[in-house]
């Protein structure tokens, strides 16, 4: 009985890992000529300074002229600690990242931090776009 609930567990993990989008797929109506990139506007953080246990909200719209494929967002203190990630897979012209935030964590030292955003549309045209911030 184990191996067989272990085989489903397997079946099914596969058939999920499977079933995900894939860019040369015709499930879409991809514009092969379109050479735009996505245009990314950061509305936060938008401070140069921030405080200890302050929160990051990150609040961010992509756009797209034809349809964005993924869109990845992280926050890693400088030089290369990465305190949060995330990504959204959606088929759409425009995605908003909203409600999403991070707490500083309560400390004495000074940091730096970068928030970065990367967009790719359905035909691998990239835009990053990132802010710098200071921790007191």
């Amino acid at each position: 009985m184990k191996n067989n609930v272990l085989s489903i567990m397997l079946l099914v993990a596969v058939s999920i890992g499977n079933s995900g989008c894939h860019k040369d797929d015709h499930d879409h109506d991809h514009n092969k000529n379109d050479k735009e990139a996505p245009k990314i506007e950061i509305h936060k953080p938008s401070q140069a300074t921030y405080a200890h246990g302050d929160t990051i909200w990150m609040d961010v719209t992509v756009t797209d002229n034809e349809d964005l494929h993924e869109v990845k967002w992280w926050l890693i203190k400088l030089p290369a600690d990465t305190v949060y990630q995330n990504k959204r897979h959606q088929h759409a012209k425009t995605v908003r990242i909203e409600n999403t935030y991070y707490v500083l964590p309560q400390s004495q030292d000074h940091a730096d931090y970068i928030f970065t955003v990367k967009a790719e549309d359905d035909n691998e045209n990239t835009t990053i776009k990132s802010h710098e911030f200071h921790v007191d």
